[in-house]
């Protein structure tokens, strides 16, 4: 593991974590809420009090099958600027099962939201040994309710360098890759947090183990994206600028 990151990928993140949130998937089980999974997401589109958060879709999908879902609430925790922690119930508009991402659309808090995090344009062309950092909530601290996985103050920055990367084992077209891969080991809480690099976003963290991270790459996340606003295929404009402007 990289333990002296690129200073400027560095001073990214560390600017990055306000904008990293924490998902609570809650469920009704014999009559009770119960919070079955917890996750990480970042606010990929800030309309001031209110915005879009993208996560991984199964931090949103436990035993799916095994209890009624007509009931289930996704709370979005956020640190404040000013100190303390705001939840809110988010609304989910988007769930892509097979490149692993969602899309929750968060609102009404007390303050503006922080600055919304951009991507960059191909990071499965970013070499190997490129400094990066993964950012996720896996720590605990007293801000945590009875029977709730706790929320630190800001999230966990974990640096990392470029691995190598994956392909999809079930992609919806022939060809579309999905992983970016970082030498970094991804924690409990922290699927659905983001990999920054020099130049922002370069994968969602989704799976791996002690030793490696799998992110879902910006190209994945591009054509996840333009499936659900029905972009055409020839739509080339890049990830961000559908964002700032197809997302309004």
């Amino acid at each position: 593991m990289k333990t002296n990151p690129d200073p400027r990928v560095l001073a990214i993140a560390k600017k990055a974590r306000r904008s990293v949130v924490q998902t609570l998937l809650i469920k009704i089980i014999y009559g009770k809420e119960v919070c079955v999974m917890t996750g990480s997401g970042f606010i990929m589109k800030n309309r001031g009090f209110d915005g879009l958060v993208m996560t991984n879709n199964h931090v949103l999908e436990w035993e799916k099958e095994a209890f009624d879902r007509s009931q289930d609430k996704v709370l979005v925790r956020m640190a404040c600027e000013k100190g303390g922690v705001e939840q809110r119930r988010g609304n989910v508009l988007f769930q892509d099962p097979f490149v692993d991402i969602a899309v929750i659309h968060i609102g009404k808090y007390s303050e503006p939201l922080p600055p919304a995090l951009s991507f960059t344009p191909r990071s499965r062309e970013l070499p190997v040994g490129t400094s990066a950092i993964a950012i996720g909530y896996c720590d605990a601290d007293e801000f945590a309710p009875p029977g709730v996985q706790a929320l630190a103050r800001l999230p966990s920055i974990l640096p990392a360098l470029i691995a190598g990367d994956g392909e999809n084992p079930n992609p919806v077209s022939a060809g579309e890759e999905l992983w970016v891969q970082v030498d970094c080991p991804i924690k409990d809480g922290s699927s659905g947090g983001p990999v920054l690099g020099a130049h922002g976003v370069i994968g969602v963290m989704a799976q791996g183990n002690a030793q490696i991270t799998a992110a879902i790459c910006t190209e994945s996340v591009h054509q996840a994206v333009k499936r659900w606003l029905k972009l055409p295929a020839r739509d080339t404009r890049p990830l961000q600028e559908i964002i700032d402007r197809a997302l309004l």
